[in-house]
């Protein structure tokens, strides 16, 4: 799935909730949003929710790519940060370091 988003979004505040299979990351998207990203079974997703919204709802994935297909990880679940990041450069545009 290609990313549904016309511009990054602007991130902050990015948290590392889970360093184990799968990583896992939270932040903060503008005054009243908040990011869910996760790597998983070789799938990178990334949704969105508002501060009411819930970012499980089919409707808040703005991201979805199966980036452990053309590797030998092929179901994954760890990324580090640098390299979630590097691969949501078109997506996401982070500010700040990561809390992890």
């Amino acid at each position: 799935m290609t990313p549904v988003v016309q511009r990054p979004v602007e991130v902050y505040d990015l948290c590392r909730t889970s360093v184990a299979s799968p990583s896992q990351w939270e932040g903060r998207v503008g005054n009243h949003g908040s990011i869910y990203i996760r790597y998983r079974w070789g799938r990178l997703t990334v949704r969105l929710a508002t501060a009411a919204g819930d970012v499980s709802a089919p409707d808040t994935c703005i991201y979805d790519e199966d980036i452990g297909a053309g590797t030998v990880d092929r179901l994954g679940g760890f990324l580090e940060t640098d390299q979630m990041q590097a691969m949501l450069h078109a997506v996401c545009h982070f500010h700040g370091a990561c809390s992890e």
